[in-house]
């Protein structure tokens, strides 16, 4: 969803990076991408924490 230029998500949709919880990189740009659409703080937050967010957050 990243990558879109338009992003619907339903009520019940949850966003993060899950691979965090894996031990491995988030891929696709992932780590290049969030930064610029959430800001730097968030995207860190997101990103060391594996915390999934729901849509109303988004």
């Amino acid at each position: 969803a990243m990558a879109c230029h338009l992003r619907i998500a339903a009520e019940g949709a949850r966003f993060g990076q899950p691979e965090i919880n894996l031990g491995i990189i988030p891929g696709y740009g992932g780590t290049q991408r969030l930064p610029r659409l959430i800001g730097i703080s968030n995207a860190l937050h997101l990103l060391l924490s594996g915390e999934m967010i729901d849509a109303q957050r988004a």
